[in-house]
């Protein structure tokens, strides 16, 4: 009995998933995973009614990866390595909200004027 209950508790903090709204102000640009050392997943939900753009790029050379846009109400999964970032840009005249659910902590986030 007191094993199972220790590998329920293991496996409920093993899957633990991170959720936050983010908030992106007009013609600014969120950066996710700039210290990051470490693969994620990440699921976005677009909550807003305005479309942004998605770049993931090599944090060391600035390379572009990946490209997309997320447009209104849609989500989109993306898996990271631990040499990318994900840029989430907000071209527009007003604020647009993102839902993010990522599967672990991840270490470096800043907003960056576009």
């Amino acid at each position: 009995m007191k094993r199972l209950i220790f590998v329920t508790f293991v496996l409920a903090f093993s899957c633990t998933t991170l959720k936050s709204e983010l908030s992106i102000p007009p013609n600014e640009t969120f950066i996710l995973g700039e210290e990051n050392k470490k693969n994620y997943s990440a699921e976005l939900i677009n909550k807003s009614n305005l479309a942004i753009k998605l770049k993931k790029e090599n944090k060391n050379t600035s390379e572009l990866i990946q490209e997309s846009q997320l447009a209104s109400k849609d989500e989109i999964r993306i898996l990271v390595n631990n040499f990318e970032i994900v840029k989430l840009i907000n071209e527009n005249n007003k604020l647009v909200k993102i839902e993010v659910k990522l599967n672990r902590g991840i270490e470096g986030m800043r907003y960056v004027k576009n």
